[in-house]
């Protein structure tokens, strides 16, 4: 058994000899880590908390980004006049305009650099003596601590950052800036899983044992399966079912990235404009190299992949032709074989994931993830409802048994700035 954790995660996906699952969830993973639900059997070692209602929410907060696109380079509070390229020296002030989510960042007695994306060598210094806020006029007053350099025309600079704060000696206590928490919300989905026998196949005896065990654990896999299918590919909907009672269903783990993630963690190569008319073998290796850099932005540097067959053989088809990639096979925590890749931004740990490989659709996706991040609330976690096999003599007008596995639960997922999905590996830009 691996003795080092995945991705901040403790406990193991193997049990010593004698020690029982304590659950229906934890025997998914006991018997097949690597199967047919891999993310359920995952799901059962993360964090999990009794619901008290079908919907539920939690909230999350990230580290502040403390920068901005600058649309707008002025010389007065008015934005009235545009920098025109006089050479300003130290201690003169511009006005930074931007969005005014990202000038809320900024307060007083910041200090900054203020530059163009795209080309670093004119870097200008600064603090911010003020700040105003109104929609698209938002701004930041700069004064400079650093001349402006005259081959660099300083109205063509784009993008100002914090980098620390200065104050005088007996100065009063600046303003602070807190941010809000993000809110998500997400339901329960009630998965049942009938098993239905009559009383003689119940009592019937096969040359390869009993019928009805057969039957359970089948009823066992299913319900199993349908539920990885809930985790994955889930949509968020609540209303009135077909009885007139309440229905809810919950959002997965590929609804929430494509909803929630930064749009640059989600990309698909065969409809990217920057890429028209290229083959996977000439530019795959750009372009996800660049996805890569903006999903590990935030959080570990070690995630996980759950992985198309022909996105894991288009990965593999770089590797030879550019020979640029390091592999290492390996079993992670919780008994599930990986592929980790070592990329210059971090490792990402592949597993290659049966419903992906089935569905045409995701056959070419790699859907990644911090399993840290994942948990499940529930209002009744999985368990067998079992019916007497004495129902007839009971009064009761079937000649059999009627059971079933049940499950009440939903997934939660935080910081989905952490995840990415990227679509369409191995095939040409179609543009």
């Amino acid at each position: 058994m691996s003795t080092r954790p995945l991705l901040g995660l403790r406990g193991s996906g193997t049990w010593q000899d004698g020690v029982q699952p304590r659950d229906w969830n934890e025997l998914v993973m006991y018997l097949e880590p690597n199967g047919d639900a891999p993310m359920t059997g995952m799901l059962s070692m993360l964090s999990k908390e009794q619901a008290t209602d079908e919907e539920f929410s939690w909230w999350t907060k990230k580290v502040p980004d403390q920068h901005a696109d600058v649309t707008g380079v002025y010389v007065n509070a008015t934005l009235s006049t545009a920098y025109n390229g006089d050479a300003y020296t130290s201690g003169q002030t511009v006005y930074l305009k931007g969005a005014e989510a990202s000038i809320k960042e900024f307060r007083v007695g910041h200090l900054v650099r203020f530059e163009k994306k795209t080309d670093a060598r004119g870097v200008v210094a600064g603090k911010v003596t003020s700040r105003h806020i109104d929609g698209a006029s938002s701004y930041i007053a700069v004064r400079l601590t650093k001349d402006a350099n005259s081959t660099y025309d300083l109205e063509t600079f784009n993008y100002v950052l914090v980098t620390g704060n200065s104050n005088a000696q007996g100065a009063t206590i600046p303003q602070g800036i807190s941010y809000e928490p993000v809110k998500y919300t997400n339901n329960t989905t009630i998965v049942r899983t009938p098993l239905s026998i009559t009383r003689t196949m119940r009592k019937t005896r096969l040359r390869v044992g009993s019928a009805y065990a057969d039957m359970k654990k089948e009823a066992a896999l299913i319900h199993a399966i349908e539920r990885e299918k809930n985790y994955l590919y889930g949509v968020k909907w609540s209303g009135i079912g077909d009885n007139g009672q309440p229905e809810t269903q919950s959002d997965g783990l590929i609804t929430a990235i494509n909803n929630h993630a930064p749009a640059t963690n989600v990309d698909d190569f065969r409809y990217n404009a920057d890429f028209t008319g290229d083959t996977w073998l000439a530019s795959g290796e750009e372009w996800i190299d660049a996805k890569l850099r903006d999903i590990f932005r935030y959080g570990s540097k070690e995630k996980m992949a759950w992985a198309g067959a022909i996105a894991l053989s288009a990965i593999n088809d770089l590797v030879k032709s550019g020979g640029n990639f390091d592999f290492t096979p390996s079993t992670a925590e919780y008994g599930i074989q990986v592929m980790s890749w070592r990329t210059t931004h971090g490792v990402l740990h592949m597993k290659t994931h049966p419903l992906f490989s089935w569905h045409p659709t995701n056959t070419y996706d790699l859907a990644i993830f911090e399993p840290k991040m994942l948990g499940r609330k529930y209002i009744d976690d999985t368990m067998f409802i079992a019916d007497p096999e004495d129902r007839v003599n009971r009064n009761r007008s079937m000649d059999g048994t009627e059971e079933e596995f049940i499950t009440e639960d939903g997934l939660t997922y935080g910081h989905v700035e952490t995840m990415g999905m990227l679509k369409g590996l191995g095939v040409d830009n179609a543009l």
